[in-house]
């Protein structure tokens, strides 16, 4: 099992004891890739801006494909000192950029997560194993802020966009199409029942995390002493 030994420099941030600090960070991936061609990467790297830090979120090694979990240890509080201002961050596979977002203050200790794709920028021949990631950012007062799936790439749009641009061939024919129904948003109902059940609280529109209460995400638990 991987652990990270990178830590954040506190300049931009005040420590006054009352603001809880992040004391780890997940990004939960899904791929298409198999484990006999297993193509995921060892490590991604996050970029926080500021402080213009960038951080390696090692692969935890127990985690079989389709799914894969990258984690780092930090020390960061993150509430500036203007409050305004959020925590903003870069995702990265190697130099490409997968997606941004922002931690974001919404009440006192109340941390929510917004993020958005930006395998948009990417040329359309460019192949990368994820389809889908999920961030969660744990607080040492063990409360977790988290997104619902990111989804980075849609593959039938790709296809289309490599006909275009006349790179079918890298395109993988053993690839599996998500079907259309499987990244629809959630229903009212479905949101009441995925709340009583205690999983993830997901918000309507893409992207945008809610704060995770401490029975909401247990599939992180194991992974928080790494």
């Amino acid at each position: 099992m991987c652990r990270s030994t990178d830590l954040l420099p506190p300049s931009p941030y005040t420590h006054d004891g009352a603001c809880p600090n992040v004391k780890a960070l997940f990004v939960h991936v899904r791929t298409s890739a198999s484990e006999i061609n297993d193509p995921l990467p060892q490590f991604l790297t996050i970029l926080f801006n500021p402080p213009n830090h960038s951080l390696s979120l090692h692969r935890l090694l127990n985690h079989s494909l389709p799914h894969a979990i990258f984690a780092a240890k930090l020390s960061l509080c993150p509430r500036r000192r203007r409050p305004s201002q959020p925590l903003s961050f870069q995702l990265f596979l190697g130099e490409a950029m997968l997606l941004k977002g922002a931690l974001i203050e919404q009440d006192q200790n109340r941390w929510t997560l917004d993020c958005k794709s930006q395998f948009h920028l990417l040329q359309p021949h460019y192949f990368q194993p994820i389809s889908e990631v999920q961030l969660c950012f744990a607080f040492d007062d063990g409360n977790l802020a988290a997104t619902n799936w990111v989804r980075l790439v849609n593959h039938k749009e790709r296809v289309k966009n490599c006909v275009n641009f006349g790179h079918l061939e890298q395109i993988p024919e053993e690839m599996e199409l998500p079907s259309e129904d499987s990244h629809e948003v959630m229903d009212l109902e479905g949101l009441r029942r995925t709340v009583d059940l205690g999983i993830w609280v997901l918000c309507l529109g893409l992207g945008v995390g809610y704060l995770v209460s401490r029975a909401s995400v247990r599939k992180f638990r194991p992974y928080l002493n790494f």
